[in-house]
């Protein structure tokens, strides 16, 4: 596939992680697509398919928005503390 200045334009399948969804890519999609690229920013819900315990404390609530019906995923002490908190810098926690 070309794009407009002769270049060879790509495909970007964005993946994000876990307590986020696809609009945490806008940036990223808007500058891709300036430059003429073809985006497709994935947006996983995490359900009941979710391996057990891997959302530890964590509460799943069901929401309904301008984009429809959806889950939303309010992450616990405990989930924050084994899940997020080791990788995040010393300075960031305090």
């Amino acid at each position: 596939m070309e794009d407009s200045s002769g270049g060879s334009s790509k495909h970007f399948i964005l993946v994000h992680g876990l307590c986020h969804g696809a609009w945490c890519w806008y940036k990223v999609v808007t500058m891709l697509c300036s430059v003429g690229h073809r985006v497709t920013a994935l947006d996983r819900l995490m359900t009941e398919r979710a391996p057990k315990g891997l959302l530890l404390d964590s509460k799943m609530v069901p929401i309904n928005n301008r984009q429809g019906p959806g889950t939303a995923i309010t992450p616990g002490p405990k989930f924050l503390e084994e899940r997020c908190y080791p990788q995040s810098p010393a300075e960031a926690i305090n």
